[in-house]
């Protein structure tokens, strides 16, 4: 990832044949519409009623710093989907070649912090608070030795950005795969997500979403779907 976001990528993909076709950015509206699926899925089911509007307005409104952030950030080709089933070993290639990717149908423009984020919070493998500060660490080292500039802290602020976005769409994404499509596997991550958010918590760029989860979704409440028995009841 370190490589890939120390190049430039067009905002206009083309192939060896002539085929065009614009990158679409990873806008505000995108944001907020895969977030939201928090409030809409996994609040009430942990809260046992149905939502209150002004909770999910409440919502948005916490969320739109960290929107703000990523909006703002330096922009790459987001994969979106970089987690541990898509990446491949090549044995038979050399240096960062040996690094393959799979599912990549919905790239877009966003920032450079998602796709790290999304691997090193990984939502189907539990990456360890120690070690995700030790490849975040090698992560930063390595644009900071690069020949482009690098904000290390407007990086971290937009890590801890993109963290709160996905993990809260991962909530609300999880419970619907449960509810709709009867694939209850999924509530056994929702710990780890839930973890993962406590984590992002920790910087002050995403205070006003750690206050609004505090008080409406706090880690006790979403402790309930441990193990997936309040929704598969």
């Amino acid at each position: 990832l370190a490589a890939v976001h120390a190049l430039e990528w067009p905002d206009v993909a083309a192939t060896d044949d002539g085929v065009r076709h614009p990158v679409p950015l990873y806008d505000r509206r995108a944001l907020a519409t895969e977030a939201s699926i928090m409030v809409e899925k996994f609040l009430p089911l942990v809260a046992g009623r149905g939502v209150d509007p002004a909770i999910g307005e409440a919502f948005r409104a916490a969320l739109a710093p960290a929107f703000e952030i990523l909006l703002g950030a330096p922009r790459t080709w987001t994969m979106m989907d970089y987690h541990s089933p898509n990446i491949v070993w090549l044995p038979g290639r050399t240096g960062i070649a040996r690094v393959g990717l799979l599912d990549l149908q919905d790239v877009r423009r966003g920032a450079e912090a998602y796709d790290l984020a999304s691997l090193l919070q990984d939502a189907r493998v539990s990456v360890e608070d120690a070690l995700e500060r030790e490849l975040l660490a090698r992560y930063l080292a390595t644009r900071r030795a690069g020949r482009t500039a690098f904000d290390e802290a407007g990086f971290l602020a937009a890590y801890a950005a993109a963290s709160a976005q996905r993990n809260s769409r991962l909530l609300g994404l999880f419970v619907r795969l449960s509810l709709q499509d009867g694939k209850h596997q999924y509530l056994k991550h929702i710990p780890r997500i839930s973890d993962y958010l406590e984590r992002a918590f920790r910087h002050p760029a995403v205070r006003e979403a750690k206050l609004w989860y505090d008080r409406h979704a706090p880690a006790s409440l979403r402790g309930d779907l441990a193990g997936g028995r309040k929704a598969v009841a």
